[in-house]
């Protein structure tokens, strides 16, 4: 387990669920990659202190039973002011704080390792047709390995898929982006499929269905101004999931302090196909981790996280420094806040 140190629940069940992503922990507690995070620990502070946090739980000879996560919290707190203290904070602004940090500190000793500093710039304005997909995917991509050619990006960036459409000459512009987590904000999720009109004391309640389907809605913009054809016109947009990672992490965003009440449909497996533009063999995944919050709204409850151990199989619940196995109920405990997916893997 994990100590808590002051307020540092958020922490501790945000990081029992990253620690419970395979790859990336493997990655770290590797000898060679471990020496040469040391060698440059002045780019790589917080990648170093997390993977001192990994060494208190794997590989200490302590008999405690728990590890401090001090240094990391102090290293944190440095980088980003709002987590200084001994106040609560919250697990989802500390997972996206974490992961752009993180992969950050390692492209740059990536690009190090690898004398990849004095590579070909990417050109700003490419000779490329915007309306064809594959050559807007390829130059996408060579920007994309120069930032995220990491062990979390390997893991964890999916991409998104955007159109543009003008209405007045039907110019069609493709874009890429990258995201590391899906954010279902429920309660526009909620407006948005009418859920529990018929009754406004109920609790309405959302599938994953309705949440994938809320992302990748189409949306009119009427004052648009379109370069082939110079006016301003009516043009359609639709953003869609092009591809999910490897592992994927979901936040169920219920609105400032938690303060929208929902039930949401989680499944213990579910498959992708029908969300995504990128249609792969395998689209199966299997939920492994959940940061849960129990008590008062905003953060003034508690975070407990449930993780599915990769060797086992079996459920765990990380109540800051005491962990205990699980029952199969662990998806009705408290309020489900972060869902950590893994692909399933193919059988050969």
């Amino acid at each position: 387990g994990l100590e808590n140190i002051g307020a540092t629940c958020y922490m501790n069940a945000t990081l029992q669920c990253l620690v419970n992503i395979k790859p990336i922990t493997d990655y770290l507690l590797n000898p060679n990659n471990y020496i040469f995070l040391y060698q440059n620990y002045d780019i790589c502070r917080l990648t170093m202190q997390y993977t001192q946090v990994l060494i208190g739980l794997f590989c200490s000879d302590s008999t405690k039973g728990s590890y401090p996560p001090e240094n990391l919290k102090n290293i944190i707190g440095e980088l980003n002011p709002i987590f200084r203290g001994v106040q609560a904070n919250d697990s989802k602004d500390l997972i996206i704080f974490l992961l752009e940090i993180m992969n950050n500190e390692l492209a740059k000793i990536h690009n190090i390792k690898n004398n990849n500093n004095n590579e070909d710039e990417v050109e700003l304005y490419p000779k490329i047709d915007i309306s064809n997909e594959i050559m807007v995917l390829n130059h996408f991509l060579k920007d994309f390995k120069k930032k995220y050619c990491t062990i979390i990006g390997n893991c964890l960036i999916g991409f998104n898929k955007s159109v543009f459409i003008c209405q007045n000459c039907n110019r069609k512009v493709i874009n890429f982006n990258i995201f590391n987590i899906l954010i279902f904000c429920l309660e526009g999720t909620s407006n948005y499929f009418n859920l529990g009109n018929n009754n406004s004391n109920a609790i309405p309640f959302i599938s994953f269905d309705d949440c994938f389907g809320f992302l990748s809605k189409e949306e009119i913009f009427q004052d648009t101004y379109c370069q082939k054809c110079g006016q301003v016109c009516i043009a359609k947009f639709r953003e869609t999931i092009y591809s999910l990672p490897l592992y994927l992490i979901i936040i169920l965003n219920r609105g400032k302090g938690n303060i929208f009440k929902c039930h949401v449909n989680i499944p213990e497996k579910f498959n992708a196909s029908n969300y995504i533009d990128k249609k792969n063999k395998n689209n199966d995944y299997e939920l492994i981790g959940i940061v849960s919050h129990f008590g008062e709204s905003g953060m003034g409850g508690h975070f407990i996280a449930f993780c599915k151990h990769s060797i086992d199989g079996k459920w765990r619940c990380y109540n800051d420094s005491i962990v205990t196995e699980c029952s199969e109920d662990y998806l009705n405990k408290g309020i489900p806040y972060i869902l950590f997916y893994k692909k399933c893997l193919i059988e050969n």
